[in-house]
Order: structure tokens, then C-alpha cells, then sequence
């Protein structure tokens, strides 16, 4: 098992990052901010969240849609999204999402030049791709030449079994930026709870919501 309480984790996510407050987006920026390793000086810092989470009646609710939808000023639109089990399908799913959140940017007959960036970041509680890498990152480039397709999509993969592996055998590396997440999102031990949350204020705040949920 990668996640913790497995079955439970994406209404634990979307009520961590996809809550219609300030704390939710503040986790939310900071969670962004190391996926895509911005520098410090150029952090995402404002962000809507386009399908946000208004009650806890809402995660109650079984038709309730658990993927996190966000507009992030100067970035793009980004669609993160957990699954629990491999329906072997996750790499098609992942590019009709993508594709389903660009095409939603423009209305008939507004102008190309409108559409924005982007990003699909997919949370696996499964290994999927065959690199022995964590986290893999596609975009579109030449097939020759390798020249990059200007960014307009990424999808990103966050294989969890692969991080828990690797980072049980002291892998990973030390200024890896994603890692406290990856730590913080998988643990099952109570114990380590206190010791992650005086590492990281970004990971004691997220904490506090799994102490109130």
C-alpha cells in the first residue's frame, strides 16, 4: 500500500487541496511549486481552484468529483488526479483530460491566442511506467531533432510505490524538492506525523487537516 488509508486518500486530498480557502490554496501553490521545481524567486503564488470542495457534506457525497481543478496565475490550468488501482489505461486518461481542460478554455468563436498552458498530474498508487524514476514528465518535442514543442501540455506521472521503495533504501536524493509531500502523503505511522510537521510549516498546516477529517 502506498497511499495512506488508501480508500480514504483522494477525499483526504481534495479536502487538503482543493477546499475553497486560503490555507487549501496555500498548500495547493506550495504543492505546485515543487512538482515543477520553480525557483524560489518565481513561485506560483495565486491560484483559483475551479472545482473546490464548499462542505464537508460534499465529501460524502459518492457522485463527488475528486480530482483538484485549478487556474494558476502567470502558469495555466491544472487538473491533478489520484488512482488507486492500475486500469491500465492511466496514460490515455491522463491525455483526454489534458486535452478536455484546454479545449474548455475558449467559448465559440474566441480567438486561439486566449488558450494557456496545461498540466495533468497524475497520482498513482501503482508502478505504471517501466523507468525506475518516480516522477516522469511527457511533453510533446521533434521526433528527430528532439526541439520542444512550445509547453502548452505536461503530463506528470508520481508513481508512489517507486517513491516509498526508493526512499526505504535511502535514494532519494536529500535537496529533492517533492519528497516531504511524497513522505507526507504516503505515511501510515502516527508517530511520524509530529516529526514531519516541525520540518516543513507547509506540512504541519496540511497535517492539521488530517487531525480535523
Amino acid at each position: 500500500m502506498a497511499f495512506c488509508n488508501s480508500y480514504n486518500f483522494p477525499f483526504l486530498f481534495k479536502l487538503i487541496f482543493g477546499s475553497d480557502n486560503a490555507h487549501s490554496k496555500e498548500l495547493l501553490l506550495a504543492f505546485l511549486n515543487d512538482v515543477l521545481q520553480v525557483p524560489e524567486d518565481q513561485s506560483l503564488v495565486s491560484a483559483e481552484i475551479l472545482n473546490p470542495i464548499i462542505s464537508q457534506q460534499d465529501l460524502n457525497d459518492k457522485y463527488a468529483i475528486l480530482d483538484v481543478k485549478a487556474k494558476v496565475t502567470g502558469y495555466g490550468y491544472f487538473n491533478i488526479e489520484i488512482q488507486l488501482t492500475n486500469q491500465k489505461n492511466i496514460h490515455k486518461r491522463s491525455l483526454f483530460y489534458g486535452s478536455k481542460l484546454y479545449e474548455e478554455q475558449l467559448g465559440k468563436g474566441e480567438d486561439y491566442f486566449k488558450l494557456t498552458r496545461v498540466v495533468v498530474i497524475n497520482l498513482l498508487n501503482f508502478p505504471f511506467f517501466t523507468s525506475d524514476r518516480y516522477h516522469s514528465c511527457y511533453r510533446l518535442m521533434e521526433e528527430y531533432t528532439h526541439e520542444a514543442y512550445p509547453d502548452l501540455m505536461q503530463l506528470h506521472f508520481l508513481e508512489m510505490p517507486k517513491f516509498v521503495y526508493q526512499d526505504a533504501q535511502l535514494a532519494i536524493d536529500r535537496k529533492d524538492r517533492l519528497a516531504k509531500w511524497l513522505r507526507f502523503l504516503t505515511n501510515e505511522d502516527d508517530m511520524r506525523w509530529e516529526q514531519m510537521a516541525k520540518q516543513d510549516p507547509y506540512i504541519k498546516k496540511g497535517g492539521g487537516y488530517i487531525g480535523s477529517s
